[in-house]
């Protein structure tokens, strides 16, 4: 009897063949698919992402022979890329290799922070179309079984895309997943899981009938889910208000953006930071902070939003996103620009060692910096040490132009 396959011996051993061809020249090895998850089967494909520095033509046919001289040589696909073209791949298809790639050697961390918000909508609706329109036409022309079982396969990526886009939380596995997702998308995973080639007109028909009607409603509602903020034309970096503010007896004028924002009224948030106003941001529950964090980020900036609450005077949490967690377990993504973050401490310094009335949020381009106050209409207010933390900010060299204030409240 042959002896089973090992996929950890088999992949330690692709791992040395690709360091042997290509040194220090490959910057990323991992797997996907099932191999990935742990949820494989004997028929399953290895699918393997391969990322250089480079990638040439002759480098793809050195990289076939290796292929071709592997145990199982015939299950292996996958992607293979060069750093340039990875860095300006399509955002919303780099965000699926992103999320379901186990790395192996290197790490695609660094990619993180170049997927919003929309990217994660435009990999949820495109993969909703596309399976109404491959559905459709195998109804309509190719009465294939085989492809109507591949598009269930191909749909549980767009339920995970869904997901993650409704929820913030990644779910790798296909069967943890299934128990997480509505009604509908539980549907679609169980067949997805279930399918078997079933040579009848009826079964046929009928399968076809719930994915093309479960795409439908997905394309319905993410072409419904667009972003109130992100997609009006308001302009935040331009105000046609302002606030009065004063500063050791000095007032200021801070630029004020009135903005009106859609209530989320969907499935309940557990955690919402003593009761906050959640906001429905193109179909995904966000804090007001968090939407103006990424209106900016659609527009080409870094923002963070800097969240001191329980936190070290100086070792606040730069957020992007929010799990449905304690604030304690929170994701912090630090500020990794030396200039932004030696301004941002250099403040902090000022204002007596604390980032203590820190404006809500922090973003930044090239040479500008801007930090925003999310205030709710009639409820919120400037507080002193805001005003603290502004004028530590002109002792080190700011500008009241570097200041913003986002009024917002809800339909």
């Amino acid at each position: 009897m042959e002896p089973a396959f090992d996929i950890s011996v088999w992949t330690e051993s692709f791992k040395d063949k690709l360091i042997s061809l290509f040194g220090s020249r490959l910057l990323f090895f991992g797997l996907q698919g099932s191999y990935g998850r742990g949820e494989q089967t004997p028929e399953s494909d290895i699918d393997v992402v391969v990322i250089l520095d480079a990638v040439s033509f002759d480098d793809l046919k050195v990289y076939r022979d290796m292929i071709d001289s592997m145990e199982c040589s015939e299950l292996i696909c996958g992607f293979v890329s060069g750093k340039a073209e990875l860095l300006n791949w399509e955002k919303s298809d780099l965000l699926n290799l992103i999320v379901d790639t186990v790395p192996i050697v290197g790490s695609l961390d660094n990619l993180r922070s170049l997927i919003s918000d929309e990217d994660i909508s435009r990999a949820v609706l495109p993969g909703a179309c596309n399976i109404y329109h491959a559905c459709s036409h195998n109804f309509l022309h190719a009465r294939s079984f085989d492809v109507l079982a591949g598009l269930y396969k191909m749909a549980r990526f767009t339920v995970r895309m869904k997901y993650l886009k409704t929820t913030g939380t990644y779910i790798p596995s296909m069967t943890v997943l299934e128990e997480a997702v509505s009604a509908p998308d539980k549907t679609i995973m169980h067949i997805a899981g279930n399918i078997k080639n079933e040579d009848d007109a009826e079964s046929f028909d009928r399968l076809s009938r719930v994915l093309i009607e479960w795409a439908s409603g997905v394309i319905k509602h993410e072409g419904e889910s667009i972003s109130c903020l992100s997609e009006s034309k308001m302009n935040l970096l331009e105000c046609s208000q302002f606030e009065h503010l004063v500063v050791d007896g000095h007032i200021l004028d801070v630029g004020r953006c009135d903005v009106k924002l859609k209530k989320w009224d969907r499935a309940t948030v557990s955690n919402t930071f003593g009761g906050k106003t959640l906001i429905d941001n193109g179909g995904k529950p966000l804090f007001a902070e968090l939407v103006v964090v990424d209106w900016f980020m659609k527009h080409g900036w870094n923002a963070r939003w800097v969240c001191t609450y329980g936190r070290n005077r100086m070792n606040p949490l730069f957020l992007t996103a929010w799990e449905d967690c304690s604030i304690k377990e929170q994701k912090s993504f630090s500020i990794t620009d030396d200039k932004i973050s030696s301004i941002m401490i250099g403040i902090a310094q000022i204002n007596g060692n604390s980032f203590s009335g820190c404006w809500d949020v922090i973003a930044w381009k090239d040479d500008s910096i801007i930090f925003a106050e999310c205030k709710k209409y009639k409820a919120d207010k400037i507080r002193d040490t805001q005003i603290k933390w502004l004028k530590s900010a002109l002792k080190y060299g700011l500008h009241e132009d570097n200041f913003r204030i986002i009024q917002w409240k809800v339909d």
